[in-house]
C-alpha cells in the first residue's frame, strides 16, 4: 500500500488538472481569465488547498473561508459570491459550531447528556456539512480553476449545460457543453479527494465517541481546525507549498481510507444505538434473542478489529461469535474460549466482553456490546455462561475501598 501511495498521488492530481488544461472562459462579458499555466498553477493549488482544509474540518472550515471571502470582496462584487458566503449562512453556521465548542467542553462534566449528542453529531451534523458545505465548496473551485466565473448561488452557470429545456435553442450551447465536462470531471475527482479527507476527520469524532478520556474531542477538532488553518495561511503566502501540505494530508487520508471506512461504519450503528438506548428509550433484554450483538475490540480468530456479529453459546456448551463479512450471505463463525474465561464488563455507555488476566486484575477487550444492552449485564452472563460482571464505571482501587467502607460502616440486619 506504501508503495501506490505516489500512484494514487500522480493519479488524484492528474484527475484534477488535465482537465482543467482544455477548459476556456465561455463568458466573455465576465471578462478573460489569465490562462496561462502559471495561472492556472496557482489556481489549480488553491482550489486543492481549499478543498483539502474544508473537508478536514467541514463546520469551521466553510464558515471560515465564507467570512474571510466575503470580508475580502468588495461590496458591488459580493452578489455574485457563493451562497456560503452570504452571512445567513456563515453566521448561524458560526452559531453551530460554537454550540459544539460548548458540547464538547461543558458537556463533558456530564458524560450521560454529551454522548447522545455526540451520536446526534455523528449521524447528522457531519454527514449534512459534507453535503450541503463541503460539496458546493468542491463545485465552486471546480469552476474557478476550470477558468469560468460561476455566479452568486448553488452552482455555477456551466451546470445549465445539462438541462437541454434552457441551453437547447442558444447559441452557444455547443460552447457551454464542451466547458462543462472538464468542470463535472473536476468536480467529481475533487468530490472523492473530499470524501476521503472527511472521512479521515469523521472517524475521529467516532474515536471520540467511544473514548472515556474527557475532552479528547476537543483536542481532535483543535487538530482539524489547526491543519485548515495551517493550509489557509500557506494558501494566501506561497500557493505551491499550500499544494504541498495538502498533498501529503490527501495522501495520508487516502492511506486511512479502509480504516476510516470501517470506523464510519462502526460509529453509525453505535451512534443509532446510543440514541434508540438513551433517548427512545428502546433497550433490549438479550434473553430475548439468545445472542449478543456486538464488535470485536481487537482481531479474533481471523477476523478483523470492528467486525460486527453476534455471541451466542454454541450447542456443545462453547462460546462462539458468527459474524457476516457483508451482512448478508454466508457466515463466519469463530470458536472462542471456555465461558469460565470471560467477565461482562459494565461501562457508562456500553457493557463489553473481557478477558481477565491470570491474576485476575487486568483484563483485555474483546468484544463492544451494543449500548442497547446497558443495564441487562447480568442477563448476559447468564446467557452466555460468563464468570461474572466487573464494574467498569468505577475503578478497582475506588471500589475495593467503598466494598471495605460499606461493610465497615454498615449494620447487620436483625431478624
Amino acid at each position: 500500500m506504501t508503495r501506490s501511495l505516489p500512484i494514487w498521488t500522480l493519479l488524484a492530481v492528474s484527475c484534477v488538472t488535465l482537465p482543467c488544461m482544455t477548459a476556456a472562459p465561455t463568458d466573455p462579458a465576465a471578462g478573460a481569465l489569465d490562462n496561462s499555466p502559471l495561472a492556472r498553477g496557482q489556481r489549480v493549488a488553491r482550489a486543492v488547498a481549499t478543498v483539502t482544509g474544508t473537508a478536514i474540518s467541514p463546520l469551521f472550515g466553510v464558515c471560515v473561508l465564507g467570512a474571510y471571502t466575503y470580508a475580502v470582496t468588495p461590496q458591488p462584487n459580493r452578489a455574485a459570491l457563493p451562497f456560503y458566503c452570504a452571512p445567513v449562512f456563515w453566521i448561524p453556521l458560526a452559531i453551530l459550531v460554537i454550540l459544539v465548542m460548548l458540547k464538547d467542553t461543558v458537556g463533558s462534566a456530564a458524560p450521560l447528556l454529551k454522548k447522545p449528542l455526540d451520536a446526534i453529531e455523528i449521524l447528522v451534523v457531519n454527514k449534512a456539512a459534507f453535503l450541503f458545505a463541503v460539496l458546493p465548496v468542491v463545485w465552486h473551485e471546480a469552476a474557478a480553476i476550470s477558468g469560468l466565473r460561476p455566479p452568486g448561488g448553488l452552482l455555477p452557470e456551466g451546470f445549465m449545460a445539462f438541462l437541454p429545456t434552457v441551453h437547447a435553442a442558444a447559441p452557444g450551447a455547443s460552447a457551454a457543453g464542451g466547458s462543462a465536462i472538464p468542470i463535472v470531471l473536476t468536480a467529481i475527482t475533487g468530490a472523492a479527494v473530499a470524501f476521503a479527507v472527511w472521512l479521515t476527520g469523521h472517524a475521529l469524532d467516532v474515536m471520540a465517541l467511544l473514548s472515556p478520556i474527557p475532552l479528547l474531542d476537543i483536542l481532535f477538532k483543535a487538530f482539524r481546525a489547526a491543519i485548515f488553518l495551517t493550509v489557509g495561511v500557506l494558501a494566501l503566502l506561497d500557493s505551491r507549498v499550500a499544494l504541498v501540505v495538502s498533498l501529503v494530508v490527501i495522501a495520508a487520508c487516502l492511506l486511512c481510507f479502509w480504516w476510516a471506512f470501517r470506523m464510519a461504519v462502526f460509529g453509525a450503528v453505535f451512534a443509532w444505538d446510543i440514541l434508540r438506548t438513551y433517548l427512545l428509550g428502546r433497550r433490549r433484554d438479550p434473553l430475548l434473542d439468545g445472542e449478543v450483538l456486538g464488535f470485536t475490540a481487537y482481531s479474533i480468530g481471523g477476523l478483523r478489529k470492528r467486525s460486527f456479529g453476534a455471541l451466542r453459546i454454541a450447542a456443545d456448551g462453547s462460546l462462539e461469535f458468527t459474524h457476516r463479512p457483508v451482512g448478508i450471505a454466508f457466515r463466519s463463525t469463530v470458536r472462542l474460549q471456555n465461558p469460565d474465561n470471560y467477565e461482562v464488563g459494565k461501562g457508562f455507555i456500553f457493557p463489553c466482553l473481557l478477558a481477565p488476566g491470570k491474576a485476575g486484575k487486568n483484563y483485555r477487550f474483546q468484544f463492544r456490546l451494543l449500548p442497547r444492552y446497558t443495564g441487562y449485564e447480568e442477563e448476559i452472563r447468564d446467557l452466555l455462561r460468563l464468570r461474572g460482571v466487573r464494574d467498569l464505571r468505577v475503578p478497582s482501587e475506588f471500589q475495593i475501598a467503598w466494598n471495605w467502607l460499606r461493610g465497615t460502616v454498615a449494620r447487620p440486619s436483625v431478624s
